[in-house]
């Protein structure tokens, strides 16, 4: 009895150390509160830099970032693309015709018997909101027996396709790997892209939360999690609907897939940073021990399902940094009690089953062996994982091995890595935006242009003024490219007709002058010699 007791003390501890080694290897590697602070923030104001741009010109869509690089939980090695949803705001889904909004294309989300939890047919309204329409509107559109305008998610097949043509690389798709459409376009479910890198979603705005989304607010919990003020936030919450239909159904393409991405990122920004690591170490194994053999049927939205649910129903005591062993621990049990009753529910919407259309009944077994596998040699996993040399960091902390190379060296490497990685995007939202604006400027009468321009100053001091902190930052970015280009436009037009440059013009483009580090004061010097103030 003594000796078993002794033997569970010795696990116990090697359980904190490890926990403990497993928190000091994510700050090697670039995984800390600060750098995750800093990717959060980059990407929110990167979306944010893309809508207010399509709102100046004209083009009805918001744009947000979701994923493991706007939650900020991915690292190097783990080599995680970028996911984009783009949400055509010329239309609008409603649940029921009280919702319908006059000025937008209306179409009313509804189920039918071959209709699984989560997705939806969707049905074109008229404008008047009287009857249905009578005629498709475009041609991806289907009459039904009932006389119902069906809007199918080939909707924005053409135009994607039109769009990326000529970003498109040829890629040749593995039989395990992304399929890939006429002219070279990669296609990841409902995702397309040219690369890799970037995964492009189109997605229809939604009215209000459906029916199914009472589950996230009604059923019991402790209380901890969600905090109160997040199920608020979700309450008035955009969601959407995403072009893909259920993998149970036939037709798949009149069906769309219900998506709450904006909840579920905030309920991933309240992780603590023991639930984060936890999460990241989860998603580190699945990549390493179980997507070689399952692919991405097991994806990395059943894990953080799995690490909500776990936050969720456990005591707050629990998530500390030397128990983080313990809490992957926690998830995998989870899990497994999920693959046992071969259901695994989804956290925002009820009546879902994540696990159909991944698996088979036999791949259920079959991940239950691993996943038991796996659970039972837990330290030994995370201990050799290669991934950022995750592992071998470990066993350094613990002497039993030691790293071949400098850690000090690896260590700020790997943050500039990750810094550079982060930083390139926003200089190239504001080349864009100044590219896109100059184009726009350019094919609009010259009459107008001057009150096309101050009405996207007003536009974005209004937003300075009184908008959200991530708002006021974009709109101070944007801002002095605008005045640049206002006293251009003024300079142009006082130089043509041969009348001297107002003292005005001069404090407009020391206004510009922070938009960079030398296109105000350059375009400024042009002005000076072409109204012949200078040689």
């Amino acid at each position: 009895m003594h000796v078993f007791l002794f033997r569970m003390s010795d696990f116990e501890n090697a359980r904190r150390k490890v926990s403990l080694c497993s928190v000091q290897a994510f700050h090697d590697i670039g995984v800390t509160p600060e750098m995750t602070q800093f990717r959060r923030h980059r990407h929110l104001l990167e979306e944010t830099l893309m809508t207010t741009q399509n709102e100046l010109l004209g083009t009805q869509r918001s744009v947000f970032i979701f994923g493991s690089q706007s939650e900020g939980t991915t690292t190097v090695g783990m080599k995680s693309d970028t996911d984009f949803l783009h949400s055509c705001d010329a239309n609008l889904v409603v649940m029921d015709r009280d919702g319908w909004q006059e000025g937008r294309i209306n179409m009313l989300a509804y189920h039918d018997e071959n209709t699984p939890p989560q997705y939806f047919n969707l049905m074109r309204l008229n404008l008047d909101n009287s009857c249905n329409m009578t005629e498709p509107l475009y041609n991806t559109d289907e009459m039904d027996t009932e006389g119902r305008v069906r809007v199918t998610h080939m909707l924005f097949d053409d135009r994607i396709d039109a769009s990326m043509s000529h970003h498109v690389t040829q890629t040749t798709a593995q039989s395990h790997g992304p399929q890939v459409s006429h002219g070279g376009i990669i296609v990841h479910g409902p995702a397309r892209s040219w690369t890799e890198e970037f995964d492009f979603i189109h997605a229809l705005p939604c009215e209000s939360l459906p029916q199914e989304c009472e589950f996230l607010f009604t059923r019991p919990r402790p209380g901890h999690y969600p905090k109160p003020e997040t199920l608020q936030y979700a309450r008035r919450c955009r969601a959407f609907l995403i072009p893909q239909g259920s993998p149970d159904s036939n037709p798949r393409y009149l069906q769309w897939r219900f998506s709450t991405s904006l909840i579920e990122r905030q309920l991933v920004f309240d992780f603590t940073e023991e639930q984060h690591l936890t999460f990241i170490l989860l998603k580190m194994m699945r990549k390493s021990f179980i997507k070689p053999s399952f692919k991405d049927n097991l994806s990395t939205f059943h894990l953080k399902t799995v690490t909500m649910f776990v936050v969720e129903s456990h005591s707050p005591d629990i998530w500390r940094k030397d128990n983080i062993v313990n809490c992957v621990s926690y998830c995998f049990s989870m899990l497994l009690r999920w693959i046992k009753l071969r259901k695994c529910p989804h956290f925002t919407t009820g009546g879902v089953n994540l696990f159909s259309g991944k698996f088979k009944l036999s791949e259920l077994d079959q991940l239950k062996t691993v996943i038991e596998d796996i659970r039972s040699q837990l330290m030994w996993c995370i201990a050799n994982l290669e991934m950022d040399m995750f592992g071998s960091r470990i066993q350094d902390m613990l002497g039993y091995r030691q790293l071949p190379l400098n850690e000090e060296y690896y260590r700020c490497s790997n943050a500039l890595e990750i810094a550079r990685a982060i930083l390139h995007t926003i200089p190239t939202a504001l080349s864009t935006f100044v590219s896109n604006l100059s184009y726009y400027y350019s094919t609009i009468d010259k009459k107008d242009v001057l009150e096309t321009v101050n009405s996207h100053l007003r536009h974005l001091q209004a937003a300075q003024k009184s908008g959200t902190d991530i708002e006021r930052e974009t709109a101070s970015l944007f801002i002095p490219y605008v005045y640049g280009t206002l006293a251009s436009i003024k300079a142009s037009f006082s130089i043509a007709s041969e009348e001297p440059i107002m003292a005005e013009l001069h404090e407009l483009y020391k206004l510009s002058y922070d938009a960079d580090l030398m296109s105000g004061k350059l375009k400024y010097a042009s002005m000076l010699y072409c109204s012949g103030r200078y040689d």
